[in-house]
């Protein structure tokens, strides 16, 4: 039998990391006008990838919900 602690999925090692980049994102706020200065196309793509990433945050979230359901909450 195999020693040690079982070895964690990638997305529980992750779901850390998510967190403190979210903390460093919203850290300081900054004004539409300050953003606007960034340009069209780059907010356009980074609105495109927060938009991703909360449709995989969200399948994630379902999936861990479903395990906790299926394991009887333990």
């Amino acid at each position: 039998s195999p020693r040690g602690r079982k070895r964690l999925p990638a997305c529980v090692k992750a779901a850390p990391r998510i967190a403190r980049a979210l903390e460093e994102a919203l850290a300081e706020v900054t004004p539409p006008e300050d953003l606007r200065r960034v340009g069209d196309a780059r907010l356009r793509a980074t609105l495109e990838q927060i938009e991703e990433s909360l449709v995989r945050l969200q399948w994630l979230q379902a999936t861990l919900q479903e395990a906790l359901e299926g394991d009887g909450g333990s």
